[in-house]
């Protein structure tokens, strides 16, 4: 797709609960993008494969409650698992897609025990 100024316009694939959809008004800034084509702005399935739903240049989600539901629950966290397992596959395959804040450094975030140790060796 091209943009107004006849330029490829940048893929954007995002992840976001549907609440942090809503709170940000997030529906209203895909519409505005699409509108001016700069920004193509696509929702991510991730019960299906991201091959058939990009490609992307950009990766921008809010993968936190999906990451610590895949790690806290046992069974309840397999289709959590699965999900991130599909996205880390898809990423790997892709490395010239950008991530806006990267997978491991929300890892790290979710352990306590690891932030604390990163803090430590950052600030001393």
């Amino acid at each position: 797709m091209m943009d107004n100024g006849g330029r490829r316009a940048v893929t954007v694939a995002y992840w976001l609960p549907d609440k942090k959809i809503q709170k940000l008004g997030f529906d209203q800034f895909v519409e505005y993008s699409r509108a001016r084509g700069a920004i193509t702005l696509v929702r991510l399935d991730l019960e299906k494969p991201l091959d058939e739903q990009g490609p992307f240049d950009v990766l921008l989600h809010k993968l936190t409650p999906l990451m610590a539901e895949s790690l806290l629950y046992c069974d309840e966290g397999a289709d959590s698992r699965a999900a991130l397992r599909r996205l880390e596959d898809y990423l790997s395959r892709h490395p010239d897609v950008r991530v806006v804040d990267s997978l491991d450094a929300v890892e790290l975030t979710l352990d306590r025990s690891a932030l604390k140790e990163a803090l430590v060796q950052c600030c001393g």
